[in-house]
């Protein structure tokens, strides 16, 4: 700030936002960020948006907790967790679409999010994200993020589940704090213990 009459000073900076600097000398860009999931809450001129908040176990591993109305959720390498597979058996090509799992209940609740995988056939449901609608204890529908019915009639055909593929019901642990509450909301870590505290709360 004060050696005005260095050559390099015109050329300098004070602050630089989304770039690193060299310790050769120069600047670059930030990394960019990839698109992993939609939030389960929404955000609306009326409402709070979602927090994130990093949970960095080692050098390893690292996670991002969701935080919204009155729940959280985990993402890691680039994706949702998720809890055990719903083997799907079957699924009709209609409007809306049913799924069976031939194997048992499925165990899923109503609108409990799901993602799938290695599904054969009827592809177009691989790699995405869904709202859940029990139907019976075997059998259940799906939505669309913002409530409409999947319709999967022009879609192919159900042959199967490649090993491992199937319906993912996404991980998502009920907290006490509603959308409103999330500003506020205080955290830090030590080791692989983090601990979260409001000041409305006990």
């Amino acid at each position: 700030y004060g050696h005005v009459d260095l050559a390099p000073y015109s050329a300098g900076a004070s602050t630089m936002r989304n770039a690193f600097v060299n310790y050769r000398g120069g600047a670059y860009s930030r990394a960019g960020t990839a698109f992993v999931e939609y939030s389960k809450q929404s955000y609306s001129a009326t409402s709070s948006p979602p927090r994130l908040i990093t949970y960095q176990f080692s050098n390893e591993q690292g996670y991002a907790l969701e935080f919204g109305d009155h729940y959280m959720r985990v993402h890691a390498n680039g994706a949702p967790v998720v809890l055990p597979v719903v083997a799907v058996t079957a699924a009709t090509n209609a409007n809306p679409i049913v799924l069976t799992d031939g194997l048992g209940p499925t165990g899923l609740t109503a609108g409990q999010w799901v993602t799938f995988a290695g599904v054969s056939g009827m592809t177009e449901l691989n790699s995405g994200t869904y709202i859940a609608i029990p139907l019976s204890p075997t059998t259940f529908t799906l939505q669309a993020r913002l409530g409409n019915a999947i319709d999967s009639s022009t879609w192919g055909v159900f042959t199967g589940l490649v090993p491992g593929g199937g319906c993912f019901p996404i991980f998502e642990l009920a907290t006490p704090w509603a959308a409103s509450d999330l500003p506020l909301l205080k955290f830090t870590q030590s080791a692989d213990v983090m601990s979260f505290t409001h000041p409305l709360y006990p």
